[in-house]
């Protein structure tokens, strides 16, 4: 760890130079104490060996692992954003999946867990940065995405999980809103969005007050690297994606993963207030965005 806080140092010293970014990942294993009863010493040594390359066939070559505890490893990736350190952590998780697929532990498992934070958003020093990382791998454990969304499709999500299951992660929750309430909410997401210049994809779905909120306080003309896609009938600027569905006619949502973070907020109307759910879990927006892309058929964001 000694090297990697050192490589780290040099990058937060050129980062900050040349204002630009870099990422911090964190990769842990859940549930290994069980797995390892179940193996001989020498299995152990040889599958800690495989989720090692099992990462680094995930990274690129400038890309630093270190492995900080038996089961817990640090990525640096150099001059990437938090869309960037996202992909990542796409394929960190699918390369884990395959090795622990290929292991014979009867009935103990294991799950890799992937945080993310990136400088300096998150942290300007390697100690607040290594903080908010392991935070955010605490927060996956115990994130909504894990207790009730995990496999559900878009259509599952927005009429039935979102409402449905219990708002009791760290990150997620559900209120009850007026009409102005929610509306407002969505649009303030939307201007710092437009205001910061971001990149990242953003979708508004929806005819009512909270599409209309959000649509007014997003860019009116193209802005480059931010990708804007709208399922509603509502007239707005240009749009790399446009579908109306009769499916979609009770909800109003707003959904964006960007450089700031991801962000989802989906309201249903009753009476005359929202029932809401929101969210700025990472894992869950992710899932969000991509099953939303899966349905329509939309071309996937890149990182």
């Amino acid at each position: 760890f000694a090297y990697f806080g050192d490589v780290a140092g040099r990058e937060i010293a050129r980062a900050t130079r040349f204002d630009r970014s870099f990422a911090l990942l964190t990769v842990s294993l859940d549930g290994m104490d069980a797995v390892y009863r179940v193996m001989r010493r020498e299995e152990i040594a040889r599958f800690r060996r495989a989720i090692a390359d099992a990462i680094l066939e995930s990274v690129r070559a400038g890309d630093v692992l270190a492995r900080v505890e038996d089961d817990e490893y640090f990525v640096l990736l150099p001059e990437t954003g938090l869309l960037g350190a996202n992909v990542v952590r796409r394929r960190v998780l699918a390369s884990c999946a395959r090795v622990l697929e290929g292991r014979d532990t009867g009935t103990a498992r294991c799950e890799p867990i992937v945080g993310i934070a990136s400088f300096p958003v998150d942290g300007e020093d390697l100690g607040q940065l290594v903080r908010k990382v392991r935070a955010r791998s605490d927060q996956v454990r115990e994130g909504f995405f894990r207790k009730h969304a995990r496999g559900a499709s878009f259509f599952q999500l927005v009429h039935e999980v979102f409402f449905d299951e219990p708002g009791d992660a760290p990150l997620s929750g559900k209120v009850t809103l007026p009409v102005e309430a929610v509306a407002r909410l969505g649009a303030e997401v939307a201007a710092e969005i437009t205001n910061r210049r971001v990149k990242g994809t953003v979708y508004v779905g929806g005819d009512g007050e909270l599409a209309r909120g959000v649509l007014r306080a997003l860019p009116q003309r193209p802005m480059p690297g931010l990708r804007i896609g709208k399922l509603s009938a509502l007239e707005g600027p240009g749009f790399c994606s446009e579908v109306s569905d009769p499916r979609l006619a009770d909800l109003d949502f707003f959904v964006a993963m960007t450089e700031l973070g991801g962000y989802a907020l989906v309201a249903r109307e009753r009476d005359d207030a929202f029932d809401v759910f929101h969210t700025v879990e990472l894992e869950l927006v992710d899932a969000f965005v991509t099953s939303l892309q899966r349905a329509y058929h939309f071309q996937p964001e890149i990182g």
